[in-house]
């Protein structure tokens, strides 16, 4: 039996109509098992000792689908773009601290609010981030 967050992530899947497919399914349990950040590389190397002839590609299509579906959230750091599961309320502001070292991830509230530019009119905003890249504790110390 899976975790409940598995299965949590398998439902979202079947709920968006998309096909509920073994690579989706080991996905879910990669992310549900693991509080880290992954990169798109570390999860093709995951998922390709399961999955004989899968791409990079493949990979990378469904992690950008299971994030627009708001199942991961990516988080941007000076090696790129690493994922994780998105534990942050749907109506929720997503503000985090990022070690640019270890990728521990501080969530915080931010008692302002950041100004959104003028959008052109046919732009519709759907998610806004903030992230503040550094280091933690343990990492500036080394």
């Amino acid at each position: 039996m899976a975790n409940p967050e598995t299965e949590q992530i398998i439902q979202m899947i079947s709920r968006n109509g998309l096909r509920v497919t073994e690579q989706r399914k080991s996905i879910a349990e990669l992310f549900a098992g693991t509080s880290d950040l992954l990169t798109p590389m570390q999860v093709y190397h995951y998922l390709g000792s399961k999955h004989r002839g899968l791409s990079y590609d493949t990979v990378y299509r469904n992690l950008k689908l299971l994030q627009e579906m708001g199942v991961l959230e990516p988080f941007y750091n000076k090696d790129g773009v690493k994922f994780g599961v998105n534990r942050t309320p749907s109506d929720a502001q997503q503000h985090h601290f990022v070690c640019m070292n270890c990728d521990i991830v501080y969530p915080f509230e931010s008692s302002t609010t950041a100004v959104i530019p003028q959008l052109p009119a046919e732009f519709k905003a759907v998610i806004h981030r903030h992230e503040v890249l550094g280091y933690c504790a343990d990492c500036s110390k080394s």
